[in-house]
């Protein structure tokens, strides 16, 4: 991935998206439930930073929330998607806090298990929070 680009720019150029810069919502605007195994597999299969899995792992879950709501998620890709957050989910622990409020969220059913033990975060004493639970 290009270090001058924004971690938005590179993958989007590396998923071949029409990205402008000027998107409000850049995961909600290139979600598309089609391609949502393709994204799992970019993410898989590149070496990408750490803002780029943030920013490709919010589009691969908007994405998968597309594609449930259209029955056509494969259990293999939510099985994919699962293996990576329990992986790397240090990596966007924010954005595991967001998809964590989204309770009506079909995505969430398949992940609330990782989403609530994965984001346990540090309250500034160095210390992890309790669970919520």
């Amino acid at each position: 991935m290009g270090a001058n680009k924004s971690p938005i720019a590179s993958v989007a150029a590396m998923l071949g998206l029409q990205f402008t810069g000027r998107e409000w919502d850049w995961d909600i605007e290139f979600a598309d439930p089609l391609r949502v195994e393709e994204f799992v597999a970019a993410y898989s299969s590149n070496d990408l930073s750490q803002d780029e899995k943030y920013v490709l792992m919010s589009l691969i879950l908007t994405s998968a929330e597309e594609a449930l709501e259209k029955e056509i998620c494969s259990a293999f890709c939510i099985d994919s998607i699962r293996a990576i957050l329990r992986r790397d989910a240090a990596f966007f622990p924010e954005l595991l806090d967001n998809w964590r409020m989204r309770d009506d969220y079909l995505i969430v059913k398949y992940i609330s298990d990782l989403l609530w033990t994965k984001s346990k975060s540090c309250n500034g004493t160095g210390r992890k929070e309790q669970d919520r639970r």
